[in-house]
């Protein structure tokens, strides 16, 4: 059966579409405790309930086009399968069909094309505008993975339905909804949360007292503190625009260094670095059987992108041994954060009279921040999340609050995360705390070690504070 009595069979039975799909089974995750929800348990339960809503769209939808050229000046003409709407609803869905699993795998090249099309069509038109839609066979494992990378990563709209029929019989024809398997979301969120694949800029800029930060002697004002909030919150939406899952915050200095000259004011950008978690995702998938070979050579030059994509050795082996690629990458990675730093600060402590400040940059990973002693010294201000972070804090907070209401303070006793007097009432008042922030940090990075110790830290925020506390016989020795 080829493309062409596809494409005409769904287009004769446009207006009756909804009698080709056959109804999904949507199973979720069973999360008894939420102690033990993991990232890929939570991630893949928010997929299974956005493709709930995909699947209402896709019974309510109304064709307008089919094999829509769409043609830009000076370029080859792209063509479209089908072009829909949401009946009753917003947007426009564009569906691409595909008869081959090996042709499947440029099709999300292609649907990404026809909706930054319409885009410039309909300026401006939100990502959220367009539905994207894949009919083809499920064959190749890069098409799986991209689907749930746009679905999680991208936050696109994208559904994949596999076409079945019987002995060749256009008549039969049915749409299958694809719902992945839940070992991908493993694959996808493993090393995402290691504290040391987050990468970090911090960048301090001049204390510019009575202004950004306190004279000497005084306290920081709450109009201060509201202009650094203001410079994180910016900078957040920034990162989300362009892709970057982590956390922000701005830090000041606490008052006393005011009189010591020290630079008062910080903007502290975190993100994932991809290229550290597909470095440490490749060394976890071959712990076990790894050849003494390929141990060796992993030993004295480390992991390199032949290792992630080894089709490079086709043309490129001698060119990938000689330089490491990967590591620098994974060095570089943080001047996306860097970028965003400077550009806020250049903008927003702009004057009439001023257009430049002094700036400093350092670069961490998570877990050496935390070991620096700026991270104790320092009033770290509201923290804001982005990308799959903002999406996972906010689901699990549903998960837990839900939780709390419908268990007993007994049951409550086997809710460790969470323990008495470490959740607040409301949940608004969890929102940009920095101790329940970075609790929920730990969490994904590891679920089921939150000591108590840790827990106690956080929950009192000593952390902040604990290098003042010394005793002056402690500093004396």
């Amino acid at each position: 059966m080829t493309e062409k009595q596809i494409q005409n069979y769904i287009w004769e039975k446009r207006k009756n579409f909804a009698d080709l799909l056959v109804a999904p089974q949507f199973q979720k995750v069973n999360i008894e405790n939420p102690t033990y929800a993991s990232p890929s348990d939570v991630l893949y339960n928010m997929v299974i309930n956005r493709y709930e809503k995909l699947w209402d769209t896709m019974n309510e939808i109304s064709f307008f086009g089919c094999e829509v050229p769409l043609t830009e000046e000076g370029k080859s003409t792209m063509r479209t399968d089908f072009l829909a709407n949401r009946c009753g609803n917003d947007g426009i869905v564009v569906v691409e069909l595909k008869r081959s699993d090996q042709t499947a795998r440029q099709a999300y090249t292609e649907l990404l094309a026809y909706g930054s099309y319409l885009r410039t069509k309909f300026t401006p038109m939100s990502g959220d505008d367009i539905i994207y839609v894949l009919i083809s066979p499920v064959g190749e494992r890069i098409v799986e993975q991209a689907t749930i990378n746009t679905l999680i990563y991208d936050n696109n709209k994208v559904c994949l339905l596999i076409p079945k029929y019987d002995d060749g019989d256009i008549n039969t024809l049915k749409l299958e909804l694809w719902i992945p398997d839940k070992k991908v979301f493993e694959d996808l969120s493993y090393s995402c949360f290691n504290r040391e694949n987050i990468s970090v800029s911090k960048i301090v800029w001049e204390s510019l007292p009575d202004e950004w930060s306190p004279k000497p002697g005084e306290k920081p004002t709450p109009e201060m503190y509201n202009r650094l909030n203001k410079v994180s919150s910016i900078a957040a939406q920034l990162m989300e625009e362009r892709g970057i899952h982590g956390f922000v915050y701005c830090a000041q200095l606490i008052p006393e260094f005011a009189k010591t000259g020290f630079d008062m004011n910080a903007i502290v950008l975190a993100g994932v670095n991809p290229y550290k978690v597909a470095r440490e995702r490749f060394i976890f998938d071959i712990a076990l059987n790894c050849p003494p070979k390929l141990a060796d050579r992993i030993n004295k030059n480390g992991v390199n992108m032949l290792d992630i994509l080894p089709s490079l050795a086709s043309k490129a082996g001698d060119v990938n041994t000689e330089e490491n690629y990967l590591e620098q990458l994974e060095e570089t990675w943080t001047s996306k954060l860097d970028e965003i730093g400077y550009e806020i600060l250049n903008s927003l402590t702009q004057t009439f009279e001023r257009d430049y400040i002094s700036k400093e940059h350092g670069e961490f990973t998570w877990e050496t921040l935390l070991d620096n002693s700026e991270d104790y010294l320092s009033d770290n201000l509201d923290i804001h999340l982005t990308g799959v972070f903002r999406q996972l804090f906010f689901e699990y907070a549903r998960i837990d609050y839900k939780y709390i209401r419908t268990h007993s303070d007994k049951e409550l006793e086997d809710f460790p995360a969470y323990q008495e007097g470490g959740i607040p009432y409301e949940f608004i008042d969890m929102v940009n705390s920095q101790g329940y922030v970075r609790m929920f940090i730990e969490r994904l990075a590891n679920p089921f070690l939150l000591d108590d110790y840790f827990l106690e830290e956080i929950k009192t925020a000593r952390f902040k504070h604990s290098l003042l506390n010394i005793n002056k016989e402690d500093y004396n020795k």
